[in-house]
């Protein structure tokens, strides 16, 4: 072997090797996701930990968190490919659940567990039109709704612990809704479900378990996109929605005892927005609500009890 022909090959050799080492390195760390996917929150059940997740610009699922001892961290992908905002319920200290839907419109599922970590996707079936919203008022019950590809409020059930239960079939509700459901428990035994109707109101339906649906209860406004709730303490759900000027709307529902008192007036919270807000409720005199504004800038706002008012709008660290 002359050494012309020897240099030729050790330049080839070294030319594939620097191309399978960069290959090994292209392994991107996931995208922030973009301010138009909606975002989904939750504290995790009996903790300080705030859990944040989105939808990214690749469709999947992206996650961070909160703690007190070492702020957010990064995003991290949870793979995926879905094509809606997620929705998440922590129903015990020790789990995590989290839907959105896939590419086929079915409703997909991925959760956590203490001890285990994530678990790989699972395919929960149905031919969904929405995003998901999922409730708990308990440790072994979780309800997902969305909208169906007949419009109408549809549901699935699950019963069992944090690793071993079963989802029921998908259950249809009837009523004519124009995107996502909002789905809250008040207690462990009534469910509250808002939504927009064709002409941007917002709808309100409350179910006893074992009981019908109350009536639906058209709560008004003028409303884009789904709205979000939460329930602040014992006696009050908050709703948020996006106004006609993308400026971020609530309104709060209050019971003392059995008097049902009215609807509180429409609140303006500001902004510009261009994302389905996450709003999250760790105890009855705090409230976090966090969108993506028009410049992509991730924005976070929180209820102050004690002067009865929210914060000024601030960027997400």
């Amino acid at each position: 072997m002359n050494l012309t022909r020897l240099s030729t090959m050790l330049l080839l050799a070294s030319s594939i090797g620097m191309t399978i080492s960069c290959k090994k390195k292209d392994n991107p760390t996931p995208k922030a996701p973009e301010a138009g996917p909606g975002f989904a929150a939750t504290y995790r059940n009996g903790s300080d930990t705030l859990h944040l997740f989105a939808k990214n610009n690749e469709g999947r699922l992206v996650h961070r968190y909160w703690s007190k001892t070492g702020g957010w961290t990064g995003w991290q992908n949870l793979g995926g490919q879905i094509t809606s905002e997620p929705a998440v319920v922590s129903r015990s200290a020790s789990s995590i659940n989290v839907f959105a839907k896939g590419k086929n419109n079915n409703l997909m599922h991925i959760r956590w567990v203490r001890d285990e970590g994530w678990s790989h996707w699972t395919d929960l079936e149905g031919n969904i039109t929405s995003a998901p919203s999922v409730a708990s008022g308990r440790a072994d019950k979780m309800e997902v709704y969305a909208r169906g590809n007949n419009g109408q409020l549809q549901s699935r059930t699950y019963w069992g612990g944090d690793k071993e239960g079963h989802f029921l079939p998908w259950e249809d509700h009837g009523g004519k809704i124009a995107d996502a459901p909002a789905a809250v428990y008040y207690g462990i035994d009534t469910v509250h479900v808002f939504w927009r109707s064709d002409d941007n109101k917002l709808i309100h339906r409350t179910r006893i378990t074992g009981q019908a649906w109350s009536s639906p209860e058209v709560v008004g406004g003028s409303i884009q996109g789904a709205p979000v709730a939460v329930v602040r303490g014992l006696r009050t759900i908050q709703v948020f929605v996006k106004g006609a000027s993308n400026n971020l709307q609530n309104i709060e529902w209050n019971n003392y005892g059995y008097a049902y008192l009215p609807w509180s007036t429409w609140g303006n919270l500001g902004g510009d927005f261009r994302s389905i807000p996450a709003a999250v409720s760790k105890q009855a005199s705090h409230i976090e609500v966090i969108a993506g504004d028009a410049n992509g800038t991730i924005r976070r706002a929180t209820w102050n009890d004690d002067d009865r008012s929210w914060s000024a709008w601030g960027a997400l660290n």
